[in-house]
């Protein structure tokens, strides 16, 4: 049975960027509460406020860079694969029958990214990324890989054996060998 499902592009980035706010947020909040940084801030407005647009702008920054990554909603169902930002705006669908190459990428992180014109296989994973008309989907468990394989016709370029195998290797509950 093929049915729909909606995911994001990656959630390790997202947690990254939240958690990376989060410190920038904690360490402003500390600096502001410790004796020295009362004294060091608070005697001194302009410092309080360069301190604060800093803490902020980098925080504000950070999130805005890496928005279009961590808020990108992918679904897939047997029309194709689309990629939205916050599942709403920016939507860009690539039916399968369109998909002229899928490439596998692996930074810390394995992705596999699907483009309709480019061949993403030459490029570097930092050029990769940055190919607007690609959508990225990184493979952080085996269940990803296994409902896009049920759709895909061709094969992954740049997907090294050993890793495919352990994409495809299913492991069987003991509940399914008992029936």
């Amino acid at each position: 049975m093929r049915r729909k499902i909606r995911l994001l592009s990656s959630p390790v980035i997202a947690v990254s960027i939240i958690v990376m706010i989060l410190f920038m947020f904690g360490i402003y909040t500390f600096s502001l509460c410790c004796k020295g940084g009362q004294e060091a801030f608070f005697g001194d407005v302009p410092l309080l406020i360069i301190w604060t647009l800093i803490t902020c702008g980098m925080s504000i920054l950070s999130l805005l860079m890496g928005a279009r990554r961590v808020f990108s909603i992918i679904t897939i169902d047997e029309t194709g694969i689309s990629r939205s930002f916050l599942g709403v705006f920016y939507k860009l669908h690539i039916s399968w029958d369109e998909i002229a190459e899928v490439c596998y990428k692996n930074n810390v992180i394995p992705w596999l990214f699907f483009s309709k014109t480019k061949k993403l296989s030459e490029l570097t994973y930092n050029k990769a990324i940055g190919v607007k008309d690609a959508i990225q989907i990184s493979l952080v468990s085996k269940k990803r890989y296994q409902f896009i394989k049920q759709y895909l016709q061709q094969s992954i370029v740049g997907i090294l054996p050993k890793e495919l195998e352990r994409l495809e290797k299913v492991k069987i509950s003991k509940k399914n060998t008992d029936k």
